[in-house]
């Protein structure tokens, strides 16, 4: 550190290609990436343009306001800024981040709105800090706001809207290892692979018999197959069954074919998602 007379952190510095110069050139300017991008241009003679990225928050207006945000069919976390303020400009980056890692779940939603463009929604929602962040949750209470007061970092965010929603979402949109799982679906899993690897078709028949009518309970009770917190009850019995009828090897080989997809581009995110819960029930097979 003391080569490069570093003497706090963050520190960043500039090294000219092709020179030789031993401790660089401090960076004192802006920590956005406009600023640097600023920086970087007059260093090098260029005149390069920031791309913004695309957003995945919903800018709301009085007319978009009430029918999106009041939706009782989805939870809605709504970021309230306003454009003169450098402070919660610079926190909706991560926000939007937040925003992004929810893309392709219809149940939650975050959205956006520069009260200073709109001070009447400022007045009516009690906005004088900004940000000021309101949760509009699903059902009957949709139109009574929660105050959110859990931090601006992203995962603050992933946690919050992760348990008032029953999901499982990591920042960029992956889904845990553990979502859809429970713990005595688990053990039956394990307890049916070891009646595969002994040849005991009898004991594994029983174990797919339990499968099918865990499969049943749950549509009995009448839980949301479309919750991604609720066990994937019929996909167990499947990979089950597909065993007995495939031979030992099928868990093993159908999870390294659904990783080959959740890790291809051509696949859409949405369907990435149905994998990713998919191969957390394989792994229990393996």
């Amino acid at each position: 550190m003391k080569k490069y007379e570093v003497n706090g952190f963050p520190a960043i510095k500039w090294f000219q290609g092709g020179q030789l110069v031993d401790t660089g050139v401090s960076y004192t300017g802006g920590r956005t990436a406009e600023d640097m991008v600023e920086f970087v241009n007059s260093r090098l003679g260029l005149d390069k343009k920031l791309k913004s990225p695309p957003e995945h928050t919903e800018s709301l207006t009085p007319n978009s306001f009430d029918s999106f945000s009041l939706d009782p069919n989805r939870g809605v976390l709504v970021y309230f800024y306003a454009a003169w303020s450098d402070f919660s400009k610079e926190m909706l980056t991560n926000f939007e981040i937040a925003a992004y890692s929810y893309r392709s779940d219809k149940s939650v939603v975050l959205a956006k709105m520069d009260v200073e463009k709109y001070p009447e929604f400022a007045l009516k929602y009690s906005v004088t800090t900004y940000p000021t962040i309101l949760y509009f949750s699903k059902g009957e209470d949709a139109a009574v706001p929660i105050l959110y007061n859990e931090g601006f970092g992203v995962q603050n965010y992933l946690d919050y809207l992760n348990d008032l929603n029953g999901l499982h979402r990591m920042s960029g949109g992956d889904i845990l290892d553990h979502a859809g799982l429970t713990t005595e679906l688990k053990d039956e899993a394990a307890r049916f692979m070891d009646h595969i690897f002994s040849d005991d078709a009898s004991s594994a028949a029983e174990s797919l018999k339990k499968f099918e009518a865990f499969a049943e309970d749950e549509s009995e009770t009448g839980s949301s197959k479309d919750d991604e917190n609720s066990a994937l009850w019929d996909y167990f019995a499947h990979v089950a069954e597909s065993t007995v009828k495939n031979g030992k090897k099928w868990p093993s080989s159908e999870l390294e074919r659904l990783l080959e997809l959740i890790n291809s581009d051509a696949v859409s995110h949405v369907k990435k998602s149905e994998f990713m819960l998919k191969r957390n029930v394989l792994k229990c097979f393996q």
